[in-house]
């Protein structure tokens, strides 16, 4: 009975909405709030790349741990050792960098989609509400700095 919910927003999660003001006044709309879930920029999204991405790394971590304790054993290994020891590190180096590639990948992968669904938004951008634009541009933009030059730190 502790997971009641008061209100149906706390049923969303961290997916941020939006508020369509243009589309409200546009068809008259005063006696309710339309709201758009911007499911692409939900952090939930990121989760099973994430879950996948940090077991990698774990599998990296481990080959780490192996590589250095063989070259550990290095100072008191004799020649047949030395040699189970070189061909036993380069196997896992080249292990190392495969799950790397793989990493590399699903981030560009997932950069690719977010990018596109933004792209999708921003083909609409003359349609919306000021209101509405302030609202994304919230959204997609953490700060920006303006002395000098103009440096804009993303949110995405």
């Amino acid at each position: 009975m502790a997971n009641i919910k008061k209100s149906a927003t706390e049923l969303i999660g961290n997916t941020p909405l939006l508020e369509l003001t243009h589309y409200e006044e546009k068809n008259d709309i005063k006696d309710a709030t339309i709201l758009a879930k911007l499911e692409y920029l939900a952090p939930e999204n990121e989760t099973p790349n994430k879950t996948i991405v940090d077991n990698y790394q774990m599998e990296i971590a481990e080959k780490d741990k192996e590589i250095e304790a063989l070259l550990d054993k290095l100072a008191t290994a004799n020649t047949i050792l030395i040699q189970y020891i070189n061909k036993r590190v380069k196997e896992l180096d080249e292990s190392k960098s495969a799950i790397a590639e793989k990493i590399l990948k699903m981030s560009s992968k997932d950069i690719d989609q977010k990018i596109e669904k933004i792209t999708d938004y921003i083909d609409k951008w003359d349609s919306i509400s000021l209101d509405d634009k302030q609202r994304i541009v919230d959204i997609l933009i953490k700060v920006i700095y303006i002395d000098e030059d103009i440096e804009i730190v993303w949110n995405i």
